[in-house]
């Protein structure tokens, strides 16, 4: 009789989903930077990057809440499972940052910073 526990087969599809998924749309938003920097006139590359970003914000939510479900079952490895919600965590957080990075100052959220006031 085997006693070893399985690996979460959720946490296996987290973790991929986050290492395919990354792989993906940093392969996307680069054929865009790509197409963007060697077009004189015409189209552009920036529908190319939105869609890869926007595929990569996705697949994390994807990843996060498979990584969570993984977590959540009973008798198995959660190893994969962690790897993936806290790869995906650490991605949304940084898209966060980002975010709040680009908004601030039009908000005037650094008003008090050097170089940032009025």
């Amino acid at each position: 009789m085997d006693l070893e526990k399985k690996h979460s087969r959720l946490g296996i599809a987290s973790f991929c989903i986050f290492v395919g998924g990354g792989l993906f749309a940093t392969a996307m938003i680069t054929a865009g930077m790509i197409k963007l920097s060697r077009t004189r006139m015409g189209g552009s590359g920036e529908d190319i990057i939105l869609g890869g970003a926007v595929l990569g914000l996705l697949l994390d939510l994807v990843a996060l809440g498979l990584g969570i479900a993984g977590l959540r079952q009973k008798g198995r490895k959660t190893v994969l499972a962690v790897l993936g919600t806290a790869f995906s965590t650490l991605i949304l957080l940084a898209i966060l940052a980002l975010v709040l990075l680009g908004i601030g100052p039009a908000l005037g959220w650094w008003r008090w910073l050097p170089g940032f006031g009025g």
